[in-house]
């Protein structure tokens, strides 16, 4: 947000400040990435958990994250999919693969 106010100045002295002009800037894309993506498991089998923080230069108030996997399914095909959240959390369910055989750091 900016203010722009003006003044006249003379040599006898300087008038009062006119009346205060506000304008809001347009927001920007974000300068920078979600940080410190996590996933863990849940007790679905089917299921993950995924947290992040927020990143350093939204450059504007975050509307919602969009969340975009792939992996390979039970039947051996590529699955591609997306999800959004207005948090810093999502839970991705119903995938076709079993997650208990999988080690999660």
């Amino acid at each position: 947000m900016f203010q722009f106010g003006v003044a006249v100045v003379t040599r006898a002295g300087e008038s009062e400040l006119s009346d205060y002009l506000i304008n809001r800037t347009l927001p920007d894309a974000p300068g920078s990435l979600p940080r410190d993506l996590s996933v863990s498991r849940t007790a679905d089998s089917r299921m993950v958990r995924l947290t992040w923080k927020q990143p350093l230069k939204a450059n504007g108030p975050i509307d919602f994250y969009q969340i975009r996997y792939s992996y390979r399914n039970f039947r051996d095909k590529d699955v591609q999919d997306e999800t959004t959240s207005k948090d810093l959390k999502a839970f991705i369910r119903d995938l076709e693969v079993d997650l208990s055989e999988f080690f999660f750091f």
